[in-house]
């Protein structure tokens, strides 16, 4: 019906294929898999489109063209739809993860280690907890923003190399 009045998709079915991208983030989808299976609808439309057009119909031929124009804008913003329902809640699903190492690095400072609530949120993340722990700071030349440090894969990749060769010094027998 959206395609044969022209109209572009309404907020309310954008909003049900962002919601849609956003659970396949819970349940393990990658995007380029949702984004495939939007663009796979697409698809699929257009050949039903194709296949009851009338090919020897000058009309129809110019009516399945234009119908194919008002596909591609709906794909289109059906895919970006998606992404950003997507990366939206893959970020709150890190920003939950790193909040929840925050609290657990806050009671292990504070010696609440031994605590109900400490061990289960360390097995929650799939953390052993030990007797001892030592601290690692890091400090560099630029101020880092916490919601765009998500977004710096590179300086991710750092501290992760600086961590484990720490590691690797602190427990030689481990790597």
């Amino acid at each position: 019906a959206t395609l044969a009045s022209g109209d572009r998709p309404s907020l309310d079915e954008l909003e049900v294929v962002r919601a849609g991208a956003a659970r396949r983030v819970h349940q393990h989808v990658s995007l380029e898999s949702f984004l495939h299976a939007v663009r796979l609808q697409g698809r699929l439309l257009w050949e039903a489109i194709m296949q009851c057009t009338d090919h020897d119909v000058s009309a129809e031929l110019q009516a399945s063209l234009m119908i194919a124009g008002q596909l591609l804008e709906h794909v289109d913003l059906q895919s970006i739809a998606a992404a950003q329902g997507y990366m939206s809640e893959l970020h709150n699903v890190w920003t939950d993860q790193e909040l929840l190492r925050r609290d657990l690095l806050d009671a292990l400072l504070a010696g609440d280690g031994e605590s109900e609530a400490v061990r289960r949120l360390a097995h929650s993340l799939h953390l052993r907890l030990c007797s001892s722990y030592f601290v690692v700071m890091v400090r560099t030349d630029r101020r880092v923003v916490e919601d765009v440090a998500d977004h710096m894969p590179a300086a991710r990749g750092a501290l992760r190399r600086i961590m484990d060769a720490t590691r690797a010094q602190m427990h030689p027998r481990r790597v």
